[in-house]
């Protein structure tokens, strides 16, 4: 039978052969701490007290992602994203259904509604709109950085000690940075129709970005069965852990 979030101390969660002075430690330091895949199962088991703790995470992930865009179209010259309503924090301008979905499925593999821009509307077309990709995913890593610090904060303010909400706080707080962490890095993967694409057309012969656009459909079904298959996933997951621990 699989532990609820709420039944799991910070001590069992991180691994440790102590829980109750890995619990001292964390209450006291405020550190992330996520060692193995073991601990993300535990982390991520599938009930409805996880989903309803997930929904905070993944909403900020995915709207600050889409904003991102919107905002870096907007100060490069093109105002289509504000026009469609897009150039916002509220996360139900931004939503794709079956995107958050998988989001909330995967733990790690997740889309919001792209972002309209003209590049017409740029004054360096395939450069603007390399940057205008480039900001969806490094708005997630700065909030996960910046997330990051102020968790520390707290946990050396000792406000995850305080009931009755403190340890669901610390888990939001730990979502969030790592569902922030994962879209950045799923979002950079060199496949149409991801960000990771368009920043990698800017340094790729004419020709090559015209089939790969020509080709989109098949590119779109070799995606998804990358991600169906969980090869995706297994894929960026060493390098989201490896960050989350850098940032602990």
């Amino acid at each position: 039978m699989s532990r609820k979030l709420k039944d799991v101390t910070p001590g069992l969660l991180y691994g440790c052969q102590m829980p109750s002075k890995c619990d001292r430690i964390w209450q006291s330091t405020g550190r992330l701490r996520l060692p193995n895949p073991v601990s993300v199962k535990i982390m991520f088991d599938f009930d409805l007290y996880n989903i309803l703790l997930m929904i905070i995470p993944v909403l900020m992930a995915l709207t600050v992602h889409e904003y991102a865009h919107a905002l870096a179209a907007y100060h490069l010259g093109d105002g289509t994203a504000k026009l469609e309503g897009r150039l916002t924090l509220n996360p139900l301008a931004h939503l794709d259904p079956i995107g958050t979905l998988m989001l909330f499925l995967s733990k790690m593999i997740g889309w919001a509604k792209p972002v309209p821009f003209n590049p017409a509307n740029f004054k360096n077309p395939v450069r603007d709109t390399t940057l205008v990709a480039l900001a969806g995913p490094v708005s997630n890593f700065i909030l996960a950085v910046a997330l990051s610090l102020v968790f520390k904060i707290f946990g050396l303010l000792g406000l995850f000690t305080l009931a009755p909400i403190g340890r669901e706080l610390a888990f939001i707080f730990q979502l969030t940075i790592l569902f922030n962490i994962s879209l950045g890095f799923f979002n950079l993967i060199p496949l149409p129709p991801l960000d990771g694409f368009k920043v990698l057309s800017y340094f790729l012969p004419f020709k090559w970005v015209v089939f790969a656009y020509k080709n989109q459909l098949l590119f779109t079904i070799f995606f998804v069965a990358m991600v169906l298959t969980g090869f995706l996933p297994a894929l960026i997951r060493p390098l989201v852990l490896t960050v989350f621990r850098l940032l602990g």
